[in-house]
C-alpha cells in the first residue's frame, strides 16, 4: 500500500561534529554546494534545497560505541 502523504526524510552524516545550530546550517549549505545543488538558509530551522523547504534536525547516535552526528531533513 501507498502512503502518499509521507513526508520525504534526508539524513546526511557530516566530517565534523557542529554544537551551533547556525553553523550547522552553513556546513549544510557547503554540502550540498560540493554535491551540485541550490541550497539557501531560510529562518532559524528551515533551509530550501533545490526549491524544496526543509526542517533542520540534529540527532546524536552511537555507532559502534562512538557518538555521530546526524543532520535530517524533513520536508515541509
Amino acid at each position: 500500500m501507498l502512503n502518499f502523504f509521507k513526508k520525504k526524510k534526508i539524513v546526511i552524516r557530516l566530517n565534523k561534529r557542529y554544537y551551533n545550530l547556525t553553523d550547522l546550517k552553513k556546513a549544510l549549505v557547503k554540502h550540498f554546494g560540493e554535491v551540485g545543488k541550490s541550497c539557501e538558509i531560510i529562518d532559524q530551522h528551515t533551509i530550501e534545497v533545490d526549491g524544496q523547504k526543509y526542517i533542520v534536525f540534529e540527532k546524536t547516535i552511537s555507532m559502534y560505541g562512538v557518538p555521530t552526528q546526524r543532520v535530517v531533513l524533513k520536508e515541509v
